[in-house]
């Protein structure tokens, strides 16, 4: 699977704009991309300490869905200088 940046770009923005800390991600909420694209990005993103990826719990979702994150230091560096 190619890298995109739109998504990677849009998964940055959607955290950014979170009033929560941690923020819950729904696969849908990124127009035509696929779960297995946007979970393959979000793996990419944590990969690179561009997000922080917290695992579900049995107790609050099934595996994957929502993930749980925070964008982190790197994030911001990466929609300042691509978004």
């Amino acid at each position: 699977m190619h890298r995109d940046k739109i998504l990677l770009t849009s998964i940055l923005k959607a955290l950014e704009s979170s009033k929560q800390p941690f923020a819950s991600v729904r696969y849908d909420q990124f127009g035509p991309f696929s779960q297995e694209q946007v979970i393959q990005h979000m793996l990419l993103l944590n990969d690179n300490n561009m997000i922080v990826l917290l695992e579900p719990t049995q107790e609050t979702s099934p595996p994957f869905y929502p993930m749980t994150v925070r964008i982190a230091w790197n994030g911001h560096e990466w929609l300042e200088k691509n978004g």
